[in-house]
């Protein structure tokens, strides 16, 4: 094929769904759809609606890359509806379910049903029948693909931990070249993935909510509660773990055994958070960490490889990750940044393009910042149509200017660049402020983001920096570029940035390079040189809802929130009639 081939990613078989366009396999273009619906996680996952599939995704995909539909030459999705049809249904989960769900045939069958039907939607999306360009890949493959060829390694041990695939949990493989090859898989229900929802759901989160739980098990006193969590995980089996659903009641919201072994019944959302949930949260920490070291070991073993490429949603956990990185079982280790299910449209176009199609290998992607970006022009005009509201003034040296605020207390919304992929806001789409003084961290968690307390905020570093303020070992790891790593702060320098070291001393650092995201580190090189530290406290732009994607979106975060000022490209922005007095 002479002219460019373009395969189109697509995640929708569950939730978090995405779409891409791989061109001659190079990323072109990614993002969630949770980013244009503003719906957290985009959809909820039922059996019901795999063919909800993330149109507006898929038309900015399009665009972004300069095509129109009928140039696309293949069309990844990433699941095997006919592999998880034929190993879930009838399947014996040993206590009651309710009809229609999960893991029962009648479930079953509608979920495979709703995967179908996706097809279906995409022939009416593209006005033609797309069954000989459409192809289904294994899920866990799909991650797979997504993390070792984005990491460019020549070759690599690969492991993916996550909720479940079709039937599995866990997946352990290894990647040379250009292939993929599987080494062993782990059933469902051994699944760390579900362990975490549901026991996010027993402490009074939602299943979505891991990351608080991560967050409040730093709080914790893991040895009060590990004899109850290992009774649910035995992680002592060699390569390999065993979750015990008798007690878990997975695909039920029965929690009557959990409650009868900790002996304290399932939090409600309202009531107050006791040591002992700490504990229990710090447990569950605890033993996730034995799991996936136990599963690193394994996978080296099988591989003998000293690179190691992660993935699923388990290679979001910043603590696990850290302690895997400590044990130097490998010289290096990259996690997708988008390692939730969203990635695994990445994964999928990149797993066509080498499997089916037989091109070469798929072009590393070297940082996450893969979405929309907006000019000077096209912000003007939106801040127009908002004048009523905002102020606002052109600043040609904005890096130095917005320093300057944050230096002085101030909260600002910082817009800038393409919008980065993945769960964590890496300073494209940011709320920062001055990691120098710790009532900042109250104010954003308090009264502007109006979450729980004890959630850490997370520190950009200038990466010349990075070693200087924070444990990393020889090297700054990989996944330390998209804050998928917490490492200690250095006992000399932590009382200068409280806003930004955990309970536990640790920071989540996001290592910010000069390279790939220039106006950002610009900006953090401003702050240092006017305070001498040479990072900023860096959060989401959200609140109570996905990270902004839009000018439109930015503007009306910050109109409805307590941030000083919204920094949109080169336009400085204040609300009409505000005093900047806000904290």
């Amino acid at each position: 094929m002479n002219r460019p081939v373009h395969i189109l990613g697509i995640n929708s078989a569950y939730h978090e769904s995405s779409a891409c366009i791989v061109k001659n396999g190079e990323l072109i273009s990614f993002i969630e759809e949770e980013r244009l619906n503003r719906k957290k996680h985009s959809k909820p996952a039922r059996v019901d609606n795999a063919d909800d599939l993330p149109v507006a995704s898929i038309r900015y995909c399009v665009e972004a890359a300069g095509i129109d539909l009928d140039k696309i030459d293949a069309i990844a999705y990433n699941f095997q509806p006919e592999e998880r049809l034929r190993q879930q249904v009838g399947a014996d989960n040993g206590h009651d379910i309710a009809a229609g769900s999960w893991g029962t045939p009648e479930g079953e069958q509608a979920f495979f049903e709703s995967n179908q039907r996706a097809v279906q939607k995409l022939n009416e999306l593209f006005h033609r029948d797309i069954s000989s360009i459409f192809h289904y890949v294994k899920h866990h493959v799909a991650h797979a693909a997504g993390a070792y060829h984005s990491s460019g390694f020549p070759s690599a041990a690969i492991l993916i931990v996550d909720g479940i695939g079709e039937s599995k949990s866990t997946w352990i493989g290894a990647g040379k070249g250009k292939e993929i090859s599987e080494l062993s898989e782990i059933d469902y229900p051994n699944s760390i993935g579900f362990l975490w929802e549901k026991m996010s759901e027993f402490l009074g989160f939602s299943e979505y909510d891991a990351e608080k739980v991560m967050g409040l098990a730093s709080c914790g006193d893991a040895d009060n509660e590990l004899p109850g969590i290992r009774m649910i995980v035995d992680s002592s089996l060699p390569g390999t773990f065993k979750v015990n659903n008798e007690i878990m009641l997975f695909r039920t919201g029965d929690f009557t055994k959990i409650e009868q072994l900790f002996s304290i019944a399932r939090r409600k959302k309202e009531e107050p958070l006791t040591q002992k949930h700490k504990n229990i949260a710090a447990a569950l920490q605890r033993v996730t960490e034995e799991v996936v070291l136990n599963l690193a070991k394994e996978v080296k073993e099988q591989t003998g490889e000293r690179r190691l490429c992660m993935a699923g949603g388990t290679a979001l956990n910043v603590a696990s990750n850290a302690r895997l990185a400590e044990e130097g079982l490998f010289d290096e280790i990259y996690i997708q940044p988008a390692a939730n299910d969203a990635g695994g449209a990445v994964g999928a176009a990149f797993q066509i393009h080498t499997d089916v199609l037989g091109l070469d290998r798929p072009t590393p992607v070297p940082h996450a910042y893969q979405g929309p970006q907006y000019a000077n022009e096209n912000i003007a005009e939106v801040l127009a149509a908002h004048g009523d509201a905002v102020e606002y003034r052109f600043v040609e040296k904005m890096a130095e200017a917005t320093a300057k605020l944050l230096a002085d207390g101030k909260l600002i919304a910082w817009f800038q660049g393409k919008m980065e992929a993945g769960p964590r806001a890496l300073g494209h789409r940011s709320l920062l402020a001055d990691p120098r003084h710790r009532e900042a961290m109250d104010w954003i968690n308090s009264k502007v983001k109006r979450r729980e307390d004890f959630r850490p905020l997370a520190p950009s570093v200038l990466e010349e920096h990075v070693q200087r303020w924070f444990e990393t070992g020889r090297t700054i790891p990989d996944p330390a570029k998209y804050m998928l790593m917490a490492f200690k702060t250095k006992a000399n320098k932590k009382h200068l940035i409280p806003a930004v070291v955990h309970v536990d001393d640790t920071s989540r650092i996001q290592s910010v390079s000069k390279e790939t995201s220039p106006e950002y580190w610009q900006l953090i090189e401003e702050f240092r040189k006017l305070t001498g530290i040479p990072m900023v406290l860096n959060t989401s732009l959200n609140v109570q809802e996905p990270i902004v994607c839009s000018p439109e979106d930015a503007i009306k975060t910050f109109l409805d929130s307590k941030m000083d000022y919204l920094v949109l490209e080169n336009y400085l922005c204040t609300r009409k009639n505000d005093d900047q007095t806000s904290h």
